[in-house]
């Protein structure tokens, strides 16, 4: 579970899942644990240092991270179900009722998908969004849905967190270049209802998480490199997938034989005659 794989992590004394009681779990209503606390966006209001806020923002986007590369993926998270635990500090990730597992291809393809991202590889981005089950037209805001509009737009997706002041205008100039793209200033392009008008169907859950963490951190003031924190998080869930051991190999090259041997030095050139 969810709970199991944060609490088993180097991030377990920083985010919980409160426990589930099942006896209270029906189809419609989800019985947690009761935590006392405050919404992550109120830390700052109370006066908690900068240190403070940034570690536990750093806290929310490597949990996400992680659990985009593990067992349970949350398909809807919201601001409003993360709590900071008033006597601990730790954050609080509530209501997992709408969660899936992911597949072993599926745990590896949102990596891909950030590393296709970080490279603008358009063949693997295409690999990774297969493995998703998301074909091309599930990117919906895009008004030419090529693949290098559909890397640039995952990049947008993806970028740096910044101060709320800085971020209120993103959406607006993503409108902008996509006119441009499209034909000009007067093309018809309007995205500003956010994620859902960008990408839809398996890339939705996806987008809507990556849209959290923005919201969340820019909302705190906190500025932090977005993708490359979830390829650095991701990328160890990769190489574990991988048939090739690492591990190994590395192994090999530190103690065994060498792969390689240096030839003799080669005598001194004879003096030149006069």
């Amino acid at each position: 579970t969810a709970r199991e794989l944060l609490a088993a992590s180097e991030l377990g004394g920083a985010v919980f899942v409160p426990e589930v009681f099942p006896a209270l779990a029906t189809r419609r209503v989800l019985g947690m644990e009761y935590v006392e606390g405050e919404n992550i966006k109120e830390v700052r209001r109370r006066g908690a240092s900068e240190l403070e806020v940034t570690r536990i923002v750093t806290a929310l986007v490597d949990a996400f991270s992680l659990t985009m590369h593990g067992e349970i993926f949350n398909c809807d998270p919201h601001p409003g179900n993360l709590l900071v635990e008033t006597a601990t500090g730790r954050l609080a990730v509530l209501d997992w009722g709408q969660a899936r597992r992911l597949s072993p291809a599926e745990r590896t393809a949102y990596t891909r998908l950030f590393m296709a991202v970080a490279m603008e590889d358009t063949l693997l981005m295409r690999e990774a969004c297969a493995d998703l089950g998301a074909p091309q037209s599930d990117f919906a805001g895009p008004p030419d849905p090529m693949p290098n509009t559909m890397v640039g737009t995952l990049r947008f997706l993806l970028r740096d967190t910044k101060q709320a002041a800085q971020a209120r205008g993103d959406f607006e100039q993503l409108e902008a270049i996509l006119r441009q793209v499209k034909g000009g200033a007067d093309a018809d392009v309007q995205i500003s209802g956010g994620v859902e008008e960008i990408c839809r169907g398996a890339l939705l859950p996806f987008t809507k998480t990556v849209n959290l963490l923005f919201e969340v951190a820019s909302s705190l003031d906190v500025s932090l490199p977005l993708l490359q924190r979830l390829i650095s998080s991701g990328y160890a869930a990769l190489l574990a997938a991988s048939p090739f051991d690492v591990a190994a190999e590395l192994r090999e090259q530190l103690h065994g034989p060498p792969r390689f041997v240096l030839a003799p030095p080669l005598p001194p050139a004879a003096p030149r005659p006069p």
